[in-house]
């Protein structure tokens, strides 16, 4: 253990070749097999084309049976196909129904809810803008996706590193304990020896 020491320079640059050696053995191959006593985790978690689908899925759902307030945030607005407009009065809300239409709007399945004088209706986006909206809601669920998977690989990778750490001031702990004990039985041996004259 001494003589490994010295080719290695010091106990932490030792401990840190004993890592990068366990390490590279723990890379699957024909050749290299997980060094003794080192449990390996699951592999890292692959991108899966399936599960993203189910996810843009969901989100296109989310957006399809959405509505906000007409004056939400244009964050929150372009999470939902539908709008919600209230006016005061049934004139009034015919009025601003046919303004949305001319926009572009369209009929939604939404019934009226009518409030005492107020009437709320629904409108749902035209199909250009719900497109645009759905393009880039796609693009953030991929986004989020990817950037899970990154942070759920790069914990897995920390845990091994971890247990593999562990594992090797373990092995470090037992050497050095074998070579104290080495050098106790040779002190007391000699001491025996000299005392024995």
């Amino acid at each position: 253990m001494r003589d490994l020491w010295q080719s290695h320079g010091n106990k932490t640059r030792f401990e840190a070749n004993m890592l990068s050696t366990l390490l590279h053995a723990a890379i699957p191959s024909q050749q290299n097999q997980p060094p003794q006593g080192i449990q390996l985790m699951s592999v890292l978690k692959a991108f899966d084309k399936t599960t993203l689908q189910s996810m843009k899925d969901n989100a296109a759902k989310f957006y399809d049976d959405g509505f906000c307030d007409e004056n939400a945030l244009p964050a929150i607005r372009a999470t939902v196909s539908q709008l919600a407009v209230m006016a005061l009065g049934l004139p009034a809300a015919f009025k601003r129904r046919d303004e949305f239409l001319a926009a572009g709007y369209m009929h939604s399945d939404v019934s009226p809810i009518q409030f005492g004088a107020y009437i709320t209706f629904y409108v749902k986006k035209s199909q250009v803008e719900q497109k645009a909206d759905m393009k880039a809601i796609h693009a953030q669920v991929e986004s989020d996706y990817r950037a899970n998977l990154e942070r759920e690989n790069e914990l897995i990778i920390a845990r091994q590193v971890q247990l593999e750490q562990e594992s090797i001031d373990r092995q470090v702990e037992r050497e050095l304990a074998a070579e104290r004990q080495a050098q106790r039985d040779a002190i007391e041996t000699r001491i025996r020896a000299e005392l024995s004259k």
